[in-house]
Parts: C-alpha cells; sequence; structure tokens
C-alpha cells in the first residue's frame, strides 16, 4: 500500500514585511490515507478525527525564498530554489508547500523552472550549494 498526506491551507498571516520579501505564517490542516497499487484519488476529504495541524513559516521572496517549521522550540527551516535543479526527494513537500502558502498555487504536473518563470524565481541552487538547512530561535530570523 501507498502512503499519502492530504494537507489544506487552514488559515494564513502576514508577521512581517521588508525588503526582500513577506514573512508568513500558516496552518494546515493534514491527514494520511493508504491506497492499495499507488491509486490515489484526485480529492479526499480528510475525517476529522484523523485531522492534525501544522503550523510553518514561509519567506515569501523572489531571491531567498525559504520555508520552515517548528520543532523543540527551534525553527527548521530550509531554503529553497524554486527550479529543476533546485528540487530533491526531501524537499518535493516543502516547495509544495511554500508554493501553497505564498501563491495560492497547488502544483501539477509543470515543471519547477516554468513554474519559477511564472512568478519571477531564479535558480539559486550554486548559491545555496549544501546550505540549504538550518534552524533558527526566533521566528523573525527566517525573514533573514
Amino acid at each position: 500500500m501507498s502512503v499519502c498526506i492530504w494537507s489544506a491551507l487552514s488559515s494564513k498571516i502576514i508577521i512581517e514585511r521588508n525588503a526582500n520579501g513577506t514573512l508568513v505564517g500558516a496552518t494546515t490542516a493534514e491527514c494520511e490515507t493508504s491506497h492499495p497499487n499507488g491509486r490515489y484519488p484526485k480529492t479526499y476529504s480528510c475525517r476529522d478525527a484523523d485531522v492534525s495541524r501544522s503550523q510553518y513559516v514561509a519567506f515569501c521572496s523572489s531571491k531567498f525564498p525559504s520555508i520552515a517549521y517548528k520543532d523543540n522550540n527551534k525553527w527548521l527551516r530550509t531554503k529553497l530554489s524554486i527550479s529543476d535543479d533546485g528540487e530533491f526527494g526531501y524537499n518535493i513537500g516543502s516547495i509544495t508547500q511554500y508554493l501553497r502558502i505564498c501563491h495560492d498555487f497547488v502544483r501539477g504536473s509543470e515543471s519547477l523552472d516554468m513554474i519559477g518563470a511564472k512568478f519571477g524565481y531564479k535558480s539559486r541552487i550554486r548559491y545555496l550549494g549544501d546550505k540549504v538547512q538550518d534552524t533558527v530561535d526566533e521566528i523573525l530570523q527566517l525573514a533573514e
């Protein structure tokens, strides 16, 4: 059986705007389902008993896009390159959440290069190198 996590944006607030972008807090309602033979339905409504809430903070910025979630009093941030060369197995979900939070965009089969061009992103994978994940103590540090 294949497992799928369904997610819907519950709320979104602007925390801070600065010259480089907008820091946005978001809460999602999520549930996990199993599907035989990997046959996922196109839509799914989670049962209330199965729903959990997750909090994210995205720095919506064409130059410095990132997304974070809180774990043990620290914000774990993933710096993103919204481009085909910036998509790895572990950050596909992060990019999907970022696009939903920052652009109200639900990703289909388009390439990230096309999506990046649509919203004004350029690849920054060379700039990031291996420094794509870090932690910060305070939420406002995520806007740096």
